[in-house]
């Protein structure tokens, strides 16, 4: 889900946000000088220069102004542009795949361009970097830890409270896209904030790199990625490792966002679990959540979105909602053209309400009643599937976002490059419930 800024970066980025173009048009050169030509147009923002390698479908689905929209949105995030490195050519699965370093201030990318057999661009794409994390490093009462799944280390943080434990701990989990351990979103690093202020009320957390910030482009095997890769294995990891440490008891799950939407399958999987947290999480599958937030940024004159655009958009989300009937068109791909089959396939499956339903545990359910991301629809749809479950709590809030940040009247992606601490109150309420739970 995303504020403006988020919305363009993970679009760049993230498994929902990718640009991956499915074919383009011929071209007579060597690979590495189309990458320089399209690479070019992008920082330029010549928009019409690169649809004319696109196949007209393609050209309706991007608008040409979005290409200089999404790199002025790169360098407001990452700071200005510094340098590119040599181009590096590879195969894979019969594509010619062309990537460079892309450096910016405040970041490094990868530049991806993909040309099929006949020479024609199918995938444009910026992708994280596999670069040392850049989070806070290790301050007072913190520990240094590795989160680990087969193949996969993730740098983390165990954050305690002072004095003697045992203390129960929280696992944070990401919402969508990379981020790092602290949850860095522009001035905000929001959940090295609520490490904070749960060890003030004598919380101990877990936080830790998210796969897709470690790893970036090789954070799953080659079209087989899903919820499971991305997200749960690592967040079941680190619950494991919770329960191996002496100085923490009872273990709790936070997730925001995404993170709140896989929790209950988090808890199912890793078994060792005596609650979840779940903040601005949605019953509904992904695609429905995808069409409601484009027509919101729509109706809000956000810029580079048009009408055509969002209605080719909700198309293919709509269609989505088609998936394994006879009337599934499998020719519309994907929203955005972003994610695999493996990955759809899997986030239409998962019932994150029936998931709930199946566990004993507790669960808090919050909700940020100015959050267009994830709505007061959505947290309808709790109270009535939950309405028989008396260990579940729920509570939302009045004048909070999709961040649980205070804001007033409509809330735009703007809000969020503010420097804002969540409110008080919801830490209040997350540690209330974690005490009373133990």
């Amino acid at each position: 889900m995303k504020t403006q800024r988020m919305y363009f970066l993970k679009r760049i980025t993230g498994w929902m946000t990718v640009i991956c173009l499915s074919t383009g048009t011929l071209f007579a050169g060597q690979p590495e000088e189309l990458a320089e030509k399209i690479f070019g147009y992008i920082r330029q923002s010549m928009g019409d220069s690169i649809s004319v390698y696109l196949q007209e479908d393609i050209r309706t689905q991007v608008p040409s102004g979005a290409w200089g929209e999404v790199y002025s949105q790169l360098e407001a995030q990452l700071g200005a542009y510094q340098s590119r490195g040599d181009w590096k050519v590879d195969t894979m699965q019969g594509h010619t795949v062309v990537t460079s370093e892309v450096r910016f201030e405040k970041g490094v990318l990868i530049f991806l361009l993909s040309v099929n057999e006949e020479g024609e661009i199918n995938g444009i794409r910026f992708l994280p970097a596999s670069s040392p994390p850049v989070a806070t490093g290790v301050r007072e009462n913190e520990r240094e830890v590795v989160i680990r799944w087969e193949a996969y280390e993730l740098p983390g943080i165990l954050k305690l409270p002072a004095g003697e434990g045992p203390f129960p701990v929280t696992v944070l989990v990401h919402g969508s896209g990379p981020s790092d351990r602290d949850g860095t979103l522009g001035p905000n690093k929001i959940f090295r904030d609520m490490a904070d202020r749960l060890a003030e009320k004598g919380i101990a957390t877990i936080r830790y790199d998210k796969r897709t910030f470690v790893y970036g482009a090789k954070w799953e095997k080659e079209g087989t990625g899903t919820f499971d890769d991305e997200t749960v294995n690592d967040a079941v990891a680190a619950v494991w490792q919770a329960t191996t440490q002496p100085e923490l008891s009872s273990v709790y799950v936070i997730g925001l966002s995404q993170g709140a939407i896989l929790a209950p399958r988090i808890a199912q999987r890793a078994g060792d679990v005596a609650g979840i947290v779940m903040m601005a999480g949605s019953p509904r599958p992904l695609n429905q959540l995808l069409a409601d937030q484009f027509e919101y940024l729509l109706a809000q004159d956000q810029p580079g979105l048009n009408r055509e655009f969002v209605d080719q958009v909700k198309r293919v989300c709509d269609n989505l909602d088609l998936y394994g009937t006879e009337e599934y068109d499998a020719s519309l791909g994907f929203p955005l053209n972003a994610g695999s089959e493996a990955y759809w396939q899997f986030a239409m499956k998962y019932d994150a309400l029936e998931t709930l339903r199946s566990l004993s545990i507790p669960a808090l359910i919050l909700q940020g009643e100015r959050d267009y991301q994830v709505t007061m629809k959505d947290y309808a749809l709790w109270q009535q599937g939950l309405a028989d479950r008396p260990n579940v709590t729920m509570k939302s809030y009045p004048a909070l976002n999709h961040l649980f940040f205070e804001g007033e009247g409509i809330c735009l992606p703007s809000e969020y490059e503010q420097e804002k601490p969540m409110a008080s109150y919801v830490i209040e309420d997350i540690a209330s419930f974690i005490h009373k739970g133990i």
